[in-house]
């Protein structure tokens, strides 16, 4: 799978997010396991529910280790803006929600499907180069996390970037389609 290309089909172009496996990820899932661990120790807890506590996350600390192997991948598409690639090459159409954060090391997005149902991806940065990670999270906020159109995020970023740079880039974002 490539990372971050623009394909052409059918007269619009997506962009692919094809995330590899990270050691950044690898490190904070060692640190966040041995600070959980810590919290319940020193916590106010009875001992005996510290006890099941700690036997519960080398579970769950394997569980993130073998999902900081997988390969992640996201792509946008004008035609039904993000999607969410599931483990048989399949992409399912995602709705992104205001609980996204976005930061310089990683994105914890969150999503939900058409379904309903919600989940969540974290995306590290080095998983993508630096170029495409930045994309990913210009595409993100230009995009929007409102009710999935981010109509308000773009107004506001339009704002913005007519103020410092160029109202061609303005526009571009006004209308809902990045410049790639």
């Amino acid at each position: 799978m490539p990372s971050a290309s623009t394909e052409f089909k059918t007269g619009h172009t997506s962009l692919v997010f094809a995330c590899k496996p990270s050691r950044i990820r690898r490190w904070l899932t060692v640190v966040l396991h041995t600070l959980a661990f810590a919290s319940i120790w020193l916590s106010s807890l009875p001992p005996l529910v510290c006890m099941g506590l700690s036997g519960l996350l080398p579970g769950l600390y394997w569980m993130g280790l073998r999902a900081s192997g997988r390969t992640n991948v996201l792509r946008y598409t004008a035609s039904a803006a993000w999607e969410h690639g599931l483990a048989d090459d399949r992409f399912e159409p995602v709705v992104i929600t205001q609980f996204t954060i976005m930061g310089p090391i990683a994105v914890f997005l969150c999503y939900r499907t058409t379904l309903g149902e919600h989940g969540a991806a974290m995306v590290v940065c080095d998983e993508l180069p630096p170029d495409e990670f930045r994309r990913l999270m210009v595409w993100l906020r230009i995009t929007g996390q409102e009710h999935g159109d981010g109509k308000q995020n773009r107004l506001k970023l339009a704002g913005l970037l007519a103020k410092r740079y160029s109202t061609q880039l303005a526009d571009f974002v006004r209308r809902g389609q990045p410049p790639l």
